[in-house]
């Protein structure tokens, strides 16, 4: 739960700093000028949303299991 919470938090970080979510952030940044910052950001939120996915499957196995 701690992961997944994490993960959580990093989405609704950068969902909250675009205002968009990461599918049009990714839409978006793939249309515009090489910009590293937001390429940094386009990873990490990547990363976060691999790892809510994940962690959501697991804790969802969990409770089918329980």
């Amino acid at each position: 739960m701690y992961r997944l919470s994490n993960f959580s938090a990093e989405v609704q970080h950068f969902e909250k700093k675009y205002g968009i979510n990461y599918l049009d952030f990714e839409k978006s940044y793939e249309q515009g000028e090489e910009n590293f910052d937001r390429y940094d950001d386009l990873m990490s939120w990547q990363f976060a949303e691999e790892g809510k996915k994940y962690w959501s499957a697991k804790v969802e196995e969990l409770k089918r299991v329980s």
